[in-house]
Formats: C-alpha cells, sequence, structure tokens
C-alpha cells in the first residue's frame, strides 16, 4: 500500500508485504504532518491492484 501526493510523489509506504489470501487487511496511515488536500492510495497484489483518493481536511 502506497500513498501519493497530488504531483504523484510517494509520500508514505504503509504495507510492502504479501496480503493474505483470503479475507481483509486493514492499514491505518498517522497522516498529522501532512498538508490537508487529496491523496492517492494504491494497494497491489499479484496482478491485482486497487487505487482510489483521499481527502485531508
Amino acid at each position: 500500500m502506497r500513498v501519493f501526493d497530488l504531483s504523484g510523489a510517494l509520500v508514505h509506504g504503509l504495507y510492502l508485504g504479501e496480503a493474505p489470501e483470503s479475507g481483509m487487511l486493514q492499514l491505518p496511515w498517522d497522516a498529522s504532518g501532512r498538508a490537508a488536500g487529496m491523496y492517492f492510495y494504491e494497494a497491489v497484489n499479484g496482478d491485482r491492484a486497487v487505487r482510489g483518493k483521499v481527502i485531508l481536511e
């Protein structure tokens, strides 16, 4: 799981290991100290990827 800012720069790598075969993996992100705005996340597991956005206020 990686988090990027609007310019595409990596701002945080939350978990860089293998995801479990089944179930759910929760990854808290301590965004304190980060500027308000939009960030993007990407989670890749093998050939599957999930991407989305997070807005910090």
